[in-house]
């Protein structure tokens, strides 16, 4: 048996007073999602309305989840771990379709690039490989994240290792975002006059 074992219900009830802290300050995360839904609708954009729908309906179910934990709210069929693994499974597709938009991201940034290129503008074809780059990373996260939430919302049992590696790679790349390396202004040195030379203007 693992040393690591002695630790495994503290790792748990810390990952639980984190999860539990972060859903609670969640409520209304949802607002920012709901001018996206309607542009989108408005645009014929199907995809990303569909995106914004389903990441509405998890987040308003997640805030379900929270009532019904702390026991403002009771459901006869459901129990709170049951109403949160199924809750899980919107964030699943919502996974998929943001993989989807990030497909469709860079179709139009190669695109862009060829525009770019018969024009000569070497500042959005820069411009235009880093976004791709970034999508890409996006969609490594997202097939990551998909994984994950059907081994957490037990629809596929996997082995706990191999989704805590997942885990720790995809919060990287979430994490790495804010890394963003900033210029840092070099300040001039000023000039001091050496005794020599103090010497030779007196």
């Amino acid at each position: 048996e693992s040393p690591l074992q002695l630790y495994k219900p503290l790792v748990a009830e810390c990952q639980t007073t984190l999860a539990w802290a972060r859903r609670t300050h969640r409520w209304g995360k949802e607002m920012p999602h709901i001018p996206t839904l309607g542009k989108a609708i408005s645009n014929c954009d199907v995809l990303q309305a569909a995106q914004s729908m389903v990441l509405i309906t998890f987040l308003v179910q997640d805030h379900i989840y929270w009532l019904l934990k702390v026991g403002i709210l009771k459901f006869t069929n459901y129990t709170p771990i049951q109403w949160h693994r199924r809750n899980l499974r919107f964030i699943t597709l919502s996974h998929v379709l943001n993989f989807s938009l990030c497909v469709r991201e860079v179709m139009q940034l190669k695109s862009k690039i060829q525009e770019a290129v018969a024009k000569g503008d070497e500042d959005a074809v820069k411009k235009a490989k880093a976004g791709i780059y970034d999508n890409k990373r996006m969609m490594v996260r997202y097939v990551l994240t998909f994984i994950q939430m059907l081994h957490v919302s037990q629809v596929k049992q996997l082995d706990d290792r191999y989704i805590g590696f997942m885990g720790m790679i995809s919060s990287y790349i979430d994490a790495s975002k804010q890394w963003t390396p900033t210029p840092v202004l070099v300040q001039p040195t000023p000039s001091v006059a050496l005794p020599s030379e103090k010497a030779a203007g007196a």
